[in-house]
């Protein structure tokens, strides 16, 4: 996957939340999908980003228990896993301007309900100047692709997974 256009300047990219839960579920038929979609970036020399949201809905995932669709981790179990996410992805940290761009797009592409969260992620991208989302839900973020000048990527074989 080589997406860089500048070799002295990686593209970077921003990692949607399940990306990460992906990553962190040897049993999930899209694990294999997201590592070595992320061991092609890095590979390239591209940079991961990750934002405080990813970190948090991460977290409500994998510690919730897996008869509700969870990981069933404990608390400590994750905290020992976001250290290793912050010190392996760049960690794009929130200021009053991601608040700013939030509002302008919640306002611009009237969005209500649970995409505020995927606008969030957008919003972060637009203060932290990034262009390329890793996602396994493509279509949350067609509508900000155009407008907002994204590139909205699945993971390399995630259709071919066996799941969508």
């Amino acid at each position: 996957m080589t997406t860089s256009t500048n070799p002295t300047q990686p593209t970077r990219y921003l990692l949607d939340t399940g990306v990460l839960v992906r990553l962190s579920d040897p049993s999930d038929p899209r694990h294999t999908a997201a590592k070595e979609t992320l061991r092609s970036i890095i590979a390239n020399g591209d940079d991961v980003c990750i934002t405080p949201q990813t970190l948090h809905e991460w977290l409500a995932v994998v510690t919730r228990p897996i008869t509700a669709r969870g990981l069933g981790w404990t608390s400590k179990r994750a905290v020992k896993q976001v250290r290793l996410y912050r010190a392996g992805f760049a960690l794009l940290l929130d200021t009053a301007a991601n608040l700013d761009q939030w509002e302008r797009l919640v306002e611009t592409y009237k969005v209500s309900g649970k995409p505020s969260h995927d606008s969030r992620f957008v919003a972060a991208m637009k203060v932290h100047n990034l262009t390329h989302l890793l996602t396994f839900n493509p279509s949350d973020f067609t509508r900000y692709e155009k407008g907002e000048g994204i590139t909205v990527i699945e993971p390399t074989g995630a259709r071919t997974a066996g799941t969508t």
